[in-house]
C-alpha cells in the first residue's frame, strides 16, 4: 500500500467515547479506576506484551501495535519501571484505540520494526496522522 493511499476514516469523537465506554464495560468487570489495561490487553484480549530493549531512546515510540494484531511492543525500560505504570497505562489504552478502530489499516500495511512502522506514520498526510491518534483515552 502506498501511502497516498491512506486515508484514516473520520470518526466523531462521541462514537470514540461511546465505543472505549463499550470496551471499557466488556472488559473491565472492577469498574473502578484505574483501569488495569495491561491485564485487559494479556489477559481479556489475548495480545502479547513485547518488551524491546531502547524503543523509546531508539524511536521516540514508547509502544507499537504489532502489524498482525497479535501483540503490543513496548519500551522494556519505561514497562519495568513503576514511575511509569501512568504513562504505560496511556500507551496501552492508546495501541487498543488502533487495535479497535483501524483494523482495516494493519490489514493492509505490514511492518516488522518500530523502524518500519515508523517510516509509515511519518509517510502519512497530516490530517490523516491526525486522525489515526484520537483514540487515546479508551480507559481512564
Amino acid at each position: 500500500m502506498k501511502q497516498a493511499e491512506f486515508r484514516c476514516k473520520w470518526i466523531r469523537r462521541e462514537e470514540i467515547w461511546d465505543c472505549a465506554e463499550g470496551i471499557r464495560n466488556r472488559n473491565w468487570s472492577a469498574g473502578k479506576l484505574p483501569v488495569d489495561v495491561e491485564a485487559i490487553v494479556e489477559f481479556k484480549l489475548k495480545l502479547d506484551i513485547e518488551p524491546e530493549h531502547n524503543l523509546a531512546q531508539q524511536t521516540d515510540m514508547e509502544a507499537y501495535l504489532r502489524s498482525d494484531l497479535t501483540g503490543i511492543v513496548v519500551d522494556h525500560d519505561h514497562y519495568m519501571d513503576e514511575k511509569f505504570a501512568s504513562r504505560m497505562r496511556f500507551s496501552f489504552a492508546h495501541e487498543l484505540g488502533h487495535f479497535f478502530l483501524h483494523r482495516e489499516f494493519y490489514e493492509r500495511v505490514a511492518f516488522e520494526s518500530a523502524d518500519e512502522w515508523k517510516e509509515i506514520l511519518l509517510g502519512l498526510p497530516e490530517a490523516d496522522y491526525t486522525n489515526f491518534g484520537l483514540f487515546s483515552k479508551i480507559y481512564g
